[in-house]
């Protein structure tokens, strides 16, 4: 039963105020000491140099790295990014590409705030009132949520994505639910497809995903709820087939306890959807297409393709079409894995704690709505599907990356808050709300610190800023010759400010966007150029910094090698791997 112990007014909370307050809150914690931690992140460096290179080239089609072509992702979030470094009359820096990563986080958790305001009240659904609560506590939750705020620190690009998400979801599930028949609301569909061609433009296929499960997931399932008996019981085994399905495909990759456990989830996730999809057989088919027809597959379909094409068109016209092509299938085989059996326990962990506060009421949330505590309305729907849906969908086709569902954390935030309100619904607890507001505000001042100043404070070696600003300010040192040996992040190119040549290295894992060099052709070069090159090594265990050991290859290559004392130090993979400098001379 719903009481609405939740305030002494009958009025929905003030839209502007709770908007103004939800920005300072995001500002303190997104904007705060911006650079004060250089780069380290991988995806970070990559963004930072394509957007870079981009810049310097004049070129607003083609990203590069190292001159070549780089067409992993499309090429939005680096349009931003040097859109604000224009503005400014700067040449792209790192404190461009944060500011770009946390105005769009900030947008998300306005959005998120908006659009959970929208979907919860309405027809068959909750007052106004209600709904405004429960977007102010959602909003507050997704502020403070750590992976929402990871991603909205670091230059990754999918935290750009959750506003257009957010926009389309609520255009489409908007357009559902006031209309009838086959209309179609003009003005939200072209809504619908312009937030579908942003997303597109920012993450490709991923985001086009995220926004088609909460969306026909939340749709479907609210017509398959009104019917909770298929026509058939012999349809039950459906769901038994589907499980035994993932079981056989994920089962030969199990390779300890963890993935078994990730198998056996991935295998419910995939029950619970097919169960659910029964409940359709009970529905006309006529009606499930008018629902999908007014829910603006069509704009969806054409905003998410078609500017994808026409920028495939334009590089392919650049650097030919097999290379667009090429590289099309290369991200696709990269991102695409079927039944990883570790990606189910992998998103759970992340969903755990990714959204704060809202990860913890979330899955209260998940026991209610199993003991049918909470009536179900359209919008509860779409934020089931927003979280279930996108985690078996992503569970059983990706290879469990966390950041894969930023966009996810909204309909986590709404999830939760919709607990919270079920939870606060009492005279006697109104000691939730201060407590909340506590824990809220812990978490924002302890974010808005670790990313201002505690991680350059605690973690100083994990940047290469300090490292390689020592390194290239040596009179002896050639930043045009640099290379590194089993190691590459963009941020070396990018405090080096020339490129840094990655060399392959035997049982040392290498991520490099463009080509690499074996250890002989390096000699090789170092023999041609007959001048010093350095070289940057990684160790897997803390050794001397006073006299490292010489891997024992780079003694059979016939060059001189000596070590390079630095004061400041860098550590690959978070600390982790120590690196050191070596003189290179033929």
């Amino acid at each position: 039963m719903q009481t609405d112990f939740l305030s002494a007014s009958d009025t929905p909370r003030p839209i502007l105020w709770d908007l103004t307050l939800l920005t300072i809150l995001c500002a303190v914690i997104n904007f705060t000491g911006l650079t004060t931690f250089g780069a380290a992140n991988w995806q970070e460096s990559i963004r930072l140099l394509a957007s870079l290179e981009m810049q310097q080239r004049a070129d607003w089609i083609v990203p590069t790295i190292h001159g070549q072509t780089y067409l992993a992702k499309p090429p939005l979030v680096y349009w931003c990014t040097i859109a604000v470094a224009e503005l400014t009359g700067q040449t792209v820096n790192l404190g461009h590409l944060r500011f770009v990563v946390g105005f769009f986080g900030l947008l998300g958790v306005l959005m998120t705030y908006l659009a959970a305001r929208s979907l919860l009240a309405g027809p068959l659904g909750w007052t106004l009132r209600r709904a405004s609560h429960a977007a102010w506590w959602a909003g507050l939750f997704l502020a403070t949520g750590l992976l929402h705020v990871r991603m909205s620190r670091t230059g990754s690009i999918d935290i750009a994505a959750t506003p257009f998400v957010i926009g389309a979801v609520w255009a489409c599930v908007e357009s559902w639910r006031t209309t009838t028949g086959w209309k179609l609301r003009v003005g939200l569909a072209f809504i619908a497809a312009l937030m579908a061609a942003g997303a597109s433009l920012v993450k490709g296929p991923p985001a086009i995903l995220a926004i088609l499960c909460p969306t026909f997931g939340g749709v479907l399932g609210w017509l398959a709820t009104r019917h909770t008996n298929p026509r058939r019981t012999a349809l039950l085994l459906v769901p038994v087939i589907g499980a035994l399905i993932v079981i056989a495909l994920g089962f030969t990759r199990v390779r300890d306890f963890r993935d078994s456990v990730g198998l056996i989830l991935g295998a419910l996730g995939v029950a619970w959807l097919l169960t659910v999809a029964l409940g359709l057989t009970r529905e006309r088919a006529v009606s499930i297409a008018q629902s999908i027809w007014r829910a603006q597959l069509l704009p969806l379909v054409i905003g998410s393709f078609l500017p994808l094409w026409l920028w495939a068109q334009t590089v392919g016209s650049r650097v030919g079409h097999e290379h667009v092509s090429g590289s099309a299938s290369e991200e696709m085989r990269n991102n695409v894995q079927v039944f990883v059996p570790a990606a189910p326990i992998q998103l759970l962990e992340a969903a755990s704690y990714g959204c704060g506060l809202g990860s913890i009421f979330a899955f209260v949330a998940i026991r209610l709505f199993c003991a049918r505590r909470i009536a179900l309305t359209p919008g509860i729907c779409v934020v089931l599907a927003w979280v279930g849906v996108t985690y078996v969908a992503f569970g059983s086709l990706s290879d469990g990356a966390g950041r894969y569902i930023t966009p996810m954390w909204p309909g986590l935030a709404m999830l939760g808050s919709i607990a919270w309100l079920w939870l606060r619904d009492h005279p006697r607890r109104q000691w939730m709300t201060p407590v909340t507001l506590a824990a809220v505000l812990v978490l924002a001042i302890g974010q808005a610190w670790w990313y201002s100043a505690g991680r350059q404070t605690l973690t100083t070696s994990y940047s290469p800023r300090a490292f390689m600003t020592e390194l290239v300010s040596l009179d002896t040192i050639d930043p045009s010759r640099i290379a590194t040996y089993g190691v590459w992040n963009g941020s070396l190119t990018y405090y080096a400010g020339h490129p840094v040549q990655p060399i392959a290295r035997e049982r040392f894992n290498m991520d490099t966007p463009g080509g690499r060099w074996s250890l002989q052709e390096f000699a090789e070069r170092v023999r041609q150029d007959n001048a010093a090159w350095t070289l940057l090594v990684p160790y897997k265990e803390i050794v001397s910094s006073e006299s490292p050991p010489l891997p024992e290859e780079l003694e059979s290559i016939g060059l001189s090698v000596t070590f390079i004392p630095l004061e400041a130090e860098f550590a690959h993979r978070k600390g982790r791997q120590p690196v050191y400098a070596f003189r290179v001379t033929p």
